[in-house]
């Protein structure tokens, strides 16, 4: 009687748990703990990192060619022959952000002077951000794209 009593008002020993929680194996080689809260903790921040990435490539290889910021605004992704990019690119150019990042931002405020206003991950995922009005006005003739109208607004 004695030794079912916990001052933390807790499990007393021997009911309701198991030998692991009971001698401290409540963790794995790896460090995780074992045990539905584990598998609700790995889900949460595994979904911090798996929905972005799939909402990005999802969509950036779409029929949308961007997310919905990006349909807002009137721009696309596009490949290299400014045709719709493959969900690896996609996937490519998200996960190469983190390097736009790491760099304190400076791979995301390079686009501004790069000739094809390219940022560090565009330029990793050979994509380009382009006016999706421009890019249908220049589909004849590419090389007006090419020489830069597309930095110049619609005169295409």
């Amino acid at each position: 009687m004695w030794n079912n009593v916990v001052p933390d008002g807790g499990v007393p020993r021997g009911e309701g748990r198991t030998w692991h929680s009971r001698n401290g194996a409540g963790f794995n080689l790896l460090g995780f703990e074992r045990g539905r809260r584990s598998i609700c903790r790995f889900a949460e921040k595994g979904s911090a990192i798996l929905l972005p990435w799939l909402y990005y490539a999802i969509l950036e290889s779409s029929k949308l060619q961007g997310t919905f910021g990006k349909k807002a605004l009137g721009i696309i992704v596009v490949d290299q022959n400014y045709e719709r990019v493959t969900f690896l690119r996609a996937s490519g150019r998200f996960w190469s952000r983190i390097i736009s990042m790491l760099t304190i931002y400076v791979g995301y405020i390079m686009a501004a002077f790069t000739q094809r206003k390219q940022a560090l991950h565009d330029i990793i995922a050979k994509t380009y951000v382009v006016d999706k009005k421009v890019l249908e006005l220049s589909k004849g003739n590419p090389e007006l794209y090419l020489n830069g109208v597309h930095m110049q607004g619609q005169q295409a």
